[in-house]
C-alpha cells in the first residue's frame, strides 16, 4: 500500500480516538457513518471500514445492522492512542510486523493441524479451491481459528493482518494456494511426529 494510503488508514483510527475525546462520548453513543468518514478524510470507505473492524476487534466499538457503529463500555481509550502511536510511528514495529504475523499463523496452523485437522480440512473440501481464492486469505484463514475457538488468539492475529493489510495488497490466489500447502505440510510433520510417539 502507498505511504498516502498507510497515512489515510492512520487518520481513521486518529478521527476516532479524536471524535471521542472531543465530544466526550459515552457507552451507547453513536459514531459518524463509513461514509460520512469516507467523505471528510477523503479515503475509500474501505479504508474506513478495516479501521473501524480493527476497533471493534478491541473491543470499543460495536456495529449493530441497520443502525451504525456505537461506542461501547471500556476501561480507558487512551489504548487505541497506544495502538495506533505504537503501530503507525514506530519504524521498528512496522518492519516486524510481518514476522510477527508469521509466527502467529504458524503456531495457529500448528494447533489446527494438531486438533482440528479433520474438521477443518472438512470445511475447506465443501467448497472448490476457486471458491477460496476467490474469498480470500482472510475468510479462509479464519476458518481455522474458528475450529481453534480462541477469541483472543483471533482478536490479535486479526488486528495485526489488518494491520499488514495498510503495507501490502492481498494476493488473494497465491496466499490462499499457500495457506493450503502450508497446512498439509504441517498436518503430515504432526502425523509424522505422532507415530514415533506411538512406535
Amino acid at each position: 500500500m502507498t505511504t498516502k494510503q498507510n497515512k489515510a488508514y492512520e487518520n481513521v483510527l486518529e478521527k476516532i480516538k479524536n471524535y471521542i475525546e472531543r465530544d466526550h462520548l459515552k457507552p451507547g453513543d453513536r459514531l459518524p457513518s463509513e461514509r460520512e468518514m469516507a467523505e471528510e478524510l477523503q479515503v475509500s470507505r474501505s479504508t474506513i471500514r478495516e479501521g473501524l473492524r480493527a476497533i471493534e476487534l478491541l473491543g470499543m466499538i460495536e456495529t449493530r445492522r441497520g443502525e451504525g457503529t456505537f461506542l461501547r463500555p471500556y476501561q480507558s481509550y487512551q489504548t487505541l492512542s497506544l495502538l495506533s502511536t505504537f503501530i503507525f510511528q514506530d519504524p521498528a514495529t512496522k518492519k516486524d510486523l510481518a514476522h510477527t504475523l508469521s509466527l502467529i499463523e504458524q503456531a495457529i496452523l500448528f494447533e489446527g493441524a494438531t486438533h482440528y485437522q479433520q474438521s477443518i480440512t472438512a470445511e475447506w473440501s465443501g467448497h472448490q479451491v476457486n471458491y477460496w481464492k476467490k474469498r480470500g486469505y482472510k475468510q479462509t484463514f479464519q476458518v481455522i481459528i474458528k475450529h481453534i475457538n480462541n477469541e483472543l488468539l483471533a482478536k490479535i492475529w486479526y488486528l495485526l493482518y489488518a494491520f499488514r493489510l495498510t503495507l501490502n495488497e492481498d494476493n488473494k490466489e497465491s496466499e490462499v494456494k499457500q495457506l493450503f500447502e502450508r497446512f498439509d505440510q504441517i498436518s503430515v510433520t504432526v502425523k509424522n511426529l505422532s507415530s514415533k510417539e506411538d512406535m
